[in-house]
């Protein structure tokens, strides 16, 4: 999975969308390991989460919502 390193346009371009949106988006942190992410609304994604979101074309609340429900399975 592409990073941030890899598409920083992607993340920027997805990050405003979600503004738009009407989304809550928290600055970018970074773990220890690495790995950044945000806070969005009430979840919490990493930039790969985004990305593949973003290319599943599937990258607004509903989207969120469904792959944090999936990874609670």
């Amino acid at each position: 999975m592409k990073d941030f390193c890899e598409r920083p346009g992607d993340i920027v371009s997805a990050v405003r969308s979600l503004r738009r949106a009407g989304m809550r988006v928290g600055l970018p942190y970074q773990t220890a390991e690495g790995v950044m992410f945000f806070q969005l609304d009430d979840y919490t994604l990493t930039v790969a989460q985004i990305l593949e979101l973003l290319d599943k074309n599937q990258l607004d609340r509903d989207g969120i919502r469904a792959l944090v429900e999936a990874l609670k399975k």
